[in-house]
């Protein structure tokens, strides 16, 4: 059998999501030799939307900050939580030491690419649809072993691997470095909505956190986009999700909605269906539609496991 070819590179990022983009950038700038290898084809979507203002000091050093502040992306000065008629709000504006005081919600598709765009503009050599199966760390240098979309394979010899692949947790897997977690095991059931939200109370330029009015151990977030869309999801352990799902699905039956006040609609916030998630409300792109209520959202392609308000 042939032997796979051996490449030989200074330094190999895994993952070209925004670590990789951002790392491989600041290699390049300092004069490094780097590959980034990427798993997936871009643009394809991804969770964490809701970037924290420290992020923008690592984009604006990979030189990246000008094109995202040209994106048109939604603003972000904060976070709101809500429990129930209870609201209180943070502005990142309100610093005290130095550091970016806002940042951006953003549609990880377009932000990714764009992150990857600018490393490549900057010299970086990005390869899509190409996976690592293999890691050997026990010569003198790393050597990688990298699967093509056509199933032919090659091997990359260097002296730094750079892992961010995140939750693909690509090293970890394959040298055998997970390791249990204590945490609570939680599920999160999200999807992307037309939200329609036309509340002048409402402030977009926050992160929306709240907490179900009885099932404290359960929480949801709303993230909004500058297109009218949003990012919305629940976040709950095992046992509240079972006690949720009990508590919804009798409401949800009738045919009238009761709407609570802002901030907070009954039992979910802005954006989010009145009733338990179906199955089709999975981590996915597709296109989402709002009925005039807030508290009211549906799929487009399927149907929630309750009738719509009349």
């Amino acid at each position: 059998m042939k032997s796979p070819e051996v490449e030989q590179r200074r330094v190999v990022v895994i993952g070209a999501g925004p670590s990789g983009a951002i790392a491989s950038a600041l290699l390049k700038r300092h004069g490094h030799d780097v590959l980034v290898l990427e798993r997936q084809r871009f643009p394809r979507f991804s969770i964490g939307e809701s970037l924290l203002s420290h992020c923008l000091d690592f984009v604006e050093e990979a030189g990246m900050l000008e094109a995202v502040r040209a994106a048109g992306f939604q603003a972000k000065h904060g976070a709101a939580f809500a429990w129930g008629e209870r609201y209180t709000d943070f502005d990142f504006r309100d610093t005290f030491t130095p550091g970016q005081g806002s940042t951006f919600q953003v549609q990880r598709a377009q932000f990714d690419q764009l992150l990857a765009d600018e490393a490549v503009r900057q010299g970086v050599e990005i390869r899509f649809e190409e996976e690592i199966v293999a890691a050997d760390f026990a010569g003198d240098c790393p050597r990688l072993g990298v699967r093509r979309q056509d199933g032919s394979q090659y091997q990359v010899e260097t002296a730094f691997v750079l892992d961010a692949s995140g939750y693909g947790r690509v090293l970890p897997r394959l040298l055998d470095l997970d390791l249990p977690s204590d945490f609570p095991v939680r599920q999160a059931l999200f999807t992307h909505l037309e939200d329609r939200i036309d509340d002048p109370a409402f402030d977009r330029e926050k992160i929306l956190i709240t907490t179900h009015p009885e099932l404290r151990d359960l929480w949801f977030w709303t993230i909004p986009f500058s297109n009218g869309r949003c990012s919305s999801a629940w976040w709950p352990t095992p046992a509240a999700t079972r006690a949720a799902t009990a508590t919804w699905r009798p409401a949800c039956a009738s045919s009238s909605p009761r709407p609570r006040p802002w901030p907070g609609c009954w039992p979910m916030p802005y954006g989010i269906p009145r009733c338990a998630p179906s199955a089709a409300m999975r981590p996915t792109s597709s296109a989402c539609t709002a009925r005039a209520s807030p508290c009211w959202a549906t799929p487009r392609s399927s149907s929630t496991r309750c009738s719509p308000p009349g």
